[in-house]
């Protein structure tokens, strides 16, 4: 069973997805099965959120060993996971602008820590305050995520129009 282990980022193992080629030409039912959904093992089970990181870790490092050119050192080293768990910071700096986290700010005169983004219809904004900023390493890269303290400025616009 060792054989057909793929090494994982965190030094476990784990192991590959059967792969092997069966003959169908005597099982007509299964033939024409298999130009319809992928088999189960080709795709994650329905609860995602448990089972989707270990299947596109086995999905990529599959892809890895094979040397299949899809594989992209930014794509295996997303599939191996972050190298540790995330961590909260302050501040940071995406393709030249500095994000501020609320709480950096309240003692501050400056106020920095407002988000604003675009909506879907032109002319749509949405506004919030930058909460929490969550910072992952991976082998080649870090990822920062936000968390956000979304403003519904149309229902205030209409408690302050009623008044």
């Amino acid at each position: 069973m060792k054989d057909n282990l793929v090494p994982r980022s965190h030094g476990s193992e784990m192991p590959e997805p059967e792969t092997a080629a069966r003959d169908h030409s005597r099982e007509p039912e299964t033939a024409a099965k298999t130009t319809g959904p992928q088999p189960r093992h080709e795709r994650p089970d329905s609860d995602m959120q448990q089972e989707f990181p270990r299947w596109f870790e086995s999905k990529i490092g599959n892809l890895y060993t094979a040397n299949d050119p899809r594989c992209t050192p930014d794509l295996f080293a997303l599939a191996c996971g972050p190298l540790s768990t995330a961590t909260s910071i302050n501040s940071c700096v995406v393709n030249g602008v500095k994000f501020v986290v609320h709480s950096r700010d309240v003692k501050r005169t400056t106020q920095n820590s407002g988000i604003c983004s675009p909506g879907e219809k032109p002319g749509e904004m949405y506004y919030g305050q930058l909460e929490d900023i969550l910072e992952f390493s991976y082998t080649q890269f870090k990822v920062v995520l936000f968390r956000v303290k979304w403003f519904d400025l149309a229902k205030r616009a209409k408690t302050q129009n009623s008044s």
